[in-house]
C-alpha cells in the first residue's frame, strides 16, 4: 500500500521562524533575509530533488527571495505580532511512483494549494 504524508505549518517571524529562512531551507538555496541581514545559506543541501515557486496566475513573475523578504516587510510594517507570514508545505510521496511520477503529484498539489488557501 502506498503511503504518503503532508505536513502544514505556518511562518512567522515573531517565533523565530522567517518566512525567508524556512524558505531558504526547504529549497536549498542561499537567501538573504533583509530584515536582519543575515544569509540563509542552504545551497549545499543534497536532500533537495526538485524545487519550484507555485504562484497564482495573475501574480507577476518573482523570485523566492524577494517574495518572501516582501512578506516579512509587510509583516513588520503592520508591526509584526504573531500573524502567519507564510504557510509551507512538506510533502513525501511513496518511492513507487518514481521521481517523474512524485514530481507530478507535488506539482498538481501545489496547483491546487493556492485556491484552497483562499477559501477559508
Amino acid at each position: 500500500m502506498a503511503i504518503y504524508h503532508l505536513n502544514a505549518r505556518g511562518c512567522s517571524p515573531s517565533t523565530g521562524a522567517g518566512a525567508v529562512r524556512k524558505a531558504a531551507y526547504q529549497s536549498g538555496q542561499a537567501l538573504v533575509e533583509e530584515r536582519s541581514g543575515r544569509l540563509c545559506d542552504y545551497a549545499r543541501k543534497e536532500r533537495v530533488t526538485a524545487q519550484g515557486l507555485a504562484l497564482p496566475a495573475a501574480a507577476p513573475p518573482i523570485d523566492r527571495g524577494t517574495l518572501w523578504n516582501e512578506a516579512e516587510r509587510v509583516w513588520a510594517e503592520a508591526g509584526g505580532g504573531k500573524e502567519l507570514v507564510a504557510q509551507r508545505f512538506q510533502l513525501a510521496l511513496p518511492g513507487g511512483l518514481g521521481e517523474r511520477g512524485r514530481l507530478a503529484c507535488g506539482r498538481d498539489l501545489c496547483a491546487r494549494l493556492p485556491a484552497q488557501a483562499g477559501a477559508r
